[in-house]
């Protein structure tokens, strides 16, 4: 295959493949914590993040060895592999000895897969505009900093880019953490940046596989989870100083069930007018600065 030539030092709008070139390499694999920022982009490809590098790659130059495909990502043979195991059942690529050396094996482009460079030309520029302005922090760096003092909202499938971006505004004031599940949610865009007036660059946001098995090492961690909920007690009756998670649901279908179960407890804001519920990001400042009260000043006092 004919090498692409290089991408000019100011692509285009629309050539998404340079734009790619440019800023998915310089990002992604140098920092490695950007899973989510292409995500919008990639969805309609069927691809992940993992594979889509490796098709950048092989989009750039075909036939490729695997030695050479692991230099240009800085994957060890462990971690391409599997990518490259995924990739060949899907149809994209093949596998085959090399003609230069019959030793290494050479990583080659099928149809399918050239097909899908011209499916990924071809993506409107809507779905560019969504393309995350940053990504996010794995699982692990959620239980960092000093115990007693860690705060973190978890965020259960809210879809709207302006709750979630409010979310992070009200959560970069408070100076806690965020986490949302890997599937479900809002993806980090503009929109999102913007409803946040910018805490989306400021605030530790970690993306999590499984939600409600967080919630699990988070208490084993120490940390006292509380879920937001119309059927819980007072919240200004629970105690919510120490390591903390405030776990919020999207409006109109609240916190999963296996989520809600996985609690510690549930906890409600008292409604004194007739409105049933409250904005999520809303309740996520009502509720966050009670908690702020409170490890400022102490919890409520029982009797």
């Amino acid at each position: 295959m004919t090498p692409v030539a290089p991408a000019p030092a100011t692509p285009a709008s629309d050539d998404l493949l340079a734009l790619d070139r440019q800023v998915c390499f310089a990002l992604a694999v140098a920092s490695r914590n950007v899973i989510g920022l292409y995500r919008p982009l990639l969805e309609p490809m069927g691809l992940t993040h993992p594979q889509y590098l490796v098709m950048l790659a092989l989009w750039e130059e075909s036939p490729l060895t695997v030695a050479e495909l692991g230099r240009r990502l800085s994957l060890e043979p462990a971690t391409l592999s599997p990518l490259l195991k995924r990739l060949e059942t899907g149809g994209m690529v093949t596998r085959a000895r090399d003609p230069r050396d019959v030793r290494a094996l050479a990583v080659s482009l099928t149809a399918k897969g050239r097909r899908t460079r011209a499916k990924a030309e071809r993506i409107p520029p809507a779905i560019v505009a969504r393309l995350a302005v940053r990504g996010y922090l794995e699982e692990e760096d959620a239980f960092e900093g000093p115990a007693g003092k860690r705060f973190l909202f978890l965020l259960d499938e809210i879809q709207d880019p302006h709750n979630l971006g409010a979310v992070l505004r009200v959560a970069e004031a408070l100076g806690a953490g965020v986490a949302v599940p890997e599937r479900g949610s809002a993806p980090l865009s503009e929109a999102v940046g913007r409803a946040s007036a910018g805490a989306v660059e400021r605030v530790r946001i970690h993306r999590v596989k499984n939600l409600r098995r967080f919630v699990d090492r988070l208490k084993n961690e120490g940390f006292r989870v509380i879920g937001l909920d119309a059927s819980g007690r007072n919240l200004f009756e629970v105690d919510l100083t120490g390591d903390l998670a405030l776990v919020l649901g999207a409006e109109g279908k609240g916190i999963r069930r296996l989520v809600r179960e996985g609690c510690d407890e549930l906890a409600s804001l008292p409604m004194a007018g007739k409105v049933a519920s409250l904005n999520v990001s809303t309740a996520a400042s009502a509720a966050g600065y009670e908690a702020l009260r409170q490890r400022l000043n102490g919890p409520p006092r029982r009797g």
